[in-house]
């Protein structure tokens, strides 16, 4: 008896609480945000030579969007943009970029540590063939005993994108060990 009085009371009590999963907390984050107060002359970021002489190879994940991210009157069209975590006057944001060039910025409503092991338990490999696995030592072979062996290795990143409710999209950027949570609205 008491197995089905909690099982009715889960199949009553979820819904509720999966649908009503702090909507409102989303709405108070989304009013705190304040659109940038700052931008890149000419839409070029004085950190990107640095990045781009640090590692071999863009360093920040790519995102395809498919629909409309409005952002307090800011609407990102669907394309591909690269997308760039910074730090500004003690605020975290993520710069949209498409060929090289600062399109927007937009800032972090919260920013959190990643689990070291989330990119090793989480984000799938793709197998390797015998050629794939001839071409790395090859690779690493002539890394070692090239100049740009002095290069790091490129941080390793991921995007998720959640749907949350019928107002908000989230957009999760995770970027070496930090992951940063950007808001947006639904139009």
């Amino acid at each position: 008896m008491k197995k089905i009085l909690v099982l009715i009371f889960m199949l009553f009590a979820l819904p509720v609480c999966a649908s009503e999963y702090d909507i409102d907390a989303y709405y108070k984050h989304y009013e705190a945000l304040q659109p940038a107060d700052f931008e890149y002359m000419f839409g070029i970021d004085s950190h990107q030579s640095e990045d781009y002489l640090k590692y071999n190879a863009s360093p920040y994940p790519l995102l395809r969007t498919a629909v409309n991210f409005v952002f307090k009157g800011t609407i990102i069209p669907p394309g591909y943009y690269l997308l760039t975590p910074r730090e500004k006057n003690g605020k975290d944001y993520v710069l949209f970029k498409q060929e090289g060039k600062v399109k927007y910025v937009i800032p972090v409503f919260d920013k959190k540590a990643v689990n070291p092991t989330f990119y090793d338990k989480y984000i799938p490999q793709p197998k390797k063939t015998w050629w794939d696995k001839v071409v790395d030592f090859g690779n690493k072979f002539v890394s070692t005993t090239s100049k740009q062996s002095k290069r790091a290795a490129i941080p390793k990143a991921y995007i998720d994108v959640n749907q949350i409710g019928q107002d908000f999209w989230e957009v999760i950027v995770y970027y070496g060990l930090s992951k940063y949570y950007l808001l947006f609205e639904q139009k």
